[in-house]
């Protein structure tokens, strides 16, 4: 399957936004222990979200640079993609 975090496509230029993340706490439930996720920062994420322009001038930027250079993607990274591709799963396979 294609990995969509793959820094291989995105440029190292772009960092994601960090948000601190609850620990899963264990609970006990009906006498055995359970997991359990708090979401109580699930709001802090998207206010943080909902405050980023839909358009971001640098990464406009960004695109435009890579779009102009000859030599993006490298060999490399289209290798990279090409593996990807063909080892990912038939999305075609059992439908009748």
């Amino acid at each position: 399957m294609i990995d969509p975090t793959s820094s291989t496509i995105i440029p190292e230029r772009i960092l994601p936004i960090s948000v601190p993340v609850s620990k899963t706490n264990q609970v006990e439930v009906n006498g055995s222990l359970s997991d359990s996720v708090t979401t109580s920062k699930a709001q802090q994420l998207q206010t943080k979200l909902s405050n980023l322009p839909a358009l971001r001038p640098d990464a406009i930027k960004q695109g435009l640079l890579l779009l102009a250079d000859p030599n993006y993607p490298t060999s490399l990274m289209l290798a990279e993609i090409a593996g990807r591709i063909l080892n990912s799963p038939d999305a075609t396979q059992g439908l009748a």
